[in-house]
């Protein structure tokens, strides 16, 4: 869940939990506590995946704002309540995906270059980085291929 943005400019309040069927919490994270800046950043997409808690910490405004120290993607064990890893910053905003052993991340805004890009989920290490002609709007696994549909098109990839 989301708290409002502070005054000042500051983060809104991020937390995560995960309850079971029958509505007890088996844990809940600040994930305040993870954001790599105290201003300039939004939560906006956040996956559970074996067992670990990933998110991405996204520019709120262009990433000159945040001096470029935005969008990354970070991996948390929630139960430990650590980081397990943190992508390159200008690596992830809007959605993500993961499926198998990779992390799919899109990064791109307006008048900045736009990616695709393919991490390592259990250590986040980039694997691929792929330019794109606008900022990534969806994206899905269609049996063996990744699509990714931009402002302006819809790329396929052929997944491993």
């Amino acid at each position: 869940f989301k708290g409002p943005y502070k005054a000042g400019g500051g983060n809104s309040e991020y937390h995560a939990a995960l309850y079971s069927e029958s509505g007890q919490e088996i844990w809940r994270v600040n994930l305040n506590r993870f954001l790599s800046r105290p201003t300039q950043l939004e939560v906006q997409d956040l996956r559970l995946s074996d067992g670990n808690l990933l998110f991405n910490e996204a520019c709120i405004s262009y990433s000159s704002e945040a001096q470029g120290r935005c969008s990354a993607l970070v991996s948390l064990d929630p139960v430990a309540q650590r980081e397990n890893w943190r992508s390159a910053h200008l690596t992830s905003n809007n959605m993500f995906m993961v499926h198998g052993n990779q992390v799919y991340a899109g990064y791109g805004f307006t008048s900045e270059e736009d990616f695709l890009f393919v991490l390592d989920a259990a250590t986040g290490r980039p694997l691929s980085r792929t330019q794109l002609d606008s900022a990534h709007s969806y994206m899905e696994v269609k049996g063996n291929t990744l699509v990714v549909v931009t402002y302006k098109s819809v790329y396929t990839f052929a997944l491993p």
